[in-house]
């Protein structure tokens, strides 16, 4: 052990774990401050621990796998970290919780990627950076699709911030070209593995997301339907409410979108009798 140098390792993992740590316990400290309501929900604190921690493993298995595939066609293997789709945590923290945590969210995990990936100390920035473009562009997102343009506008951050740590390195000519496609196929993983992940956390943590929401107000949903059938005064009586909803959020600079949304929804229970309402009753003897 000594001649291997086990205990100079021990003593590494023990001074990365408390730094790390540390991270954790500052990340946690910006959660009570500004969301204090946070802290006493267990599911969505989970959720916020679970997709730090997935980020980090996503993020480090893929550069196992892209250094294997950067060996077999002679790449540089510094490529490969532009290519890690590090900014989906951010864009699902943003899209699930909101944009302040997404903020906090990003920083963390540029710092502990920056730790426990050392190398260029651009990386970290170049991740935080990207994370951040990503997570602006899905608040108060109206249409699946926003993810993708998401995407896109990471790709962009991404190409600026490959171009600068490139120059100043004096490498643009000779591996700018591969760096930038790394960004590219990053970016492109990002907006997948949101598409792909977010039915999914918003089923198992119960979280109606703008995009969900969306899905819910849409007149061809079957509940909105069943009551545009057995009770279309009650219908016509929610439309109404939710743009009265709608109207006093934005004035108050709420969430517009689910006011209107659970409008629609408030007066669901008279489809089971809507004789007994007046909106839906007939100008003849009741």
């Amino acid at each position: 052990a000594k001649r291997e140098g086990v205990g100079d390792r021990m003593y590494a993992y023990a001074g990365l774990t408390l730094l790390i740590l540390l991270v954790f316990y500052l990340f946690y400290r910006d959660v009570k401050r500004y969301r204090p309501a946070l802290t006493a929900d267990g599911r969505k604190l989970i959720l916020l621990a679970f997709l730090l921690l997935v980020t980090v493993i996503v993020a480090q298995f893929s550069r196992t796998i892209m250094l294997l595939i950067a060996d077999a066609f002679a790449l540089d293997a510094a490529t490969v970290g532009f290519a890690l789709p590090v900014a989906a945590g951010a864009m699902l923290v943003s899209l699930l919780l909101d944009f302040h945590l997404a903020l906090a969210f990003s920083f963390s995990v540029s710092l502990i990627l920056g730790m426990v990936s050392p190398g260029d100390p651009f990386m970290p920035l170049f991740y935080f950076t990207t994370s951040i473009m990503a997570a602006l562009h899905v608040i108060r997102c109206k249409k699946r699709t926003a993810v993708i343009r998401a995407g896109g506008m990471t790709a962009l951050v991404s190409f600026v911030a490959i171009i600068g740590i490139d120059l100043y390195h004096g490498e643009l000519l000779t591996r700018g070209l591969f760096d930038l496609g790394a960004g590219f196929i990053g970016a492109a993983i990002t907006a997948t593995l949101v598409s792909v992940t977010l039915p999914f956390f918003e089923a198992v943590f119960d979280i109606a997301t703008d995009i969900k929401l969306l899905e819910l107000m849409d007149p061809n949903h079957p509940l909105l339907k069943e009551m545009v059938y057995k009770s279309p005064g009650t219908y016509h009586h929610s439309i109404v409410i939710g743009n009265l909803a709608e109207a006093a959020a934005e004035s108050i600079n709420e969430n517009p979108l689910l006011a209107r949304v659970g409008a629609y929804y408030h007066d669901i229970g008279k489809s089971q009798k809507p004789e007994y309402f007046i909106e839906n009753q007939r100008g003849d003897e009741n």
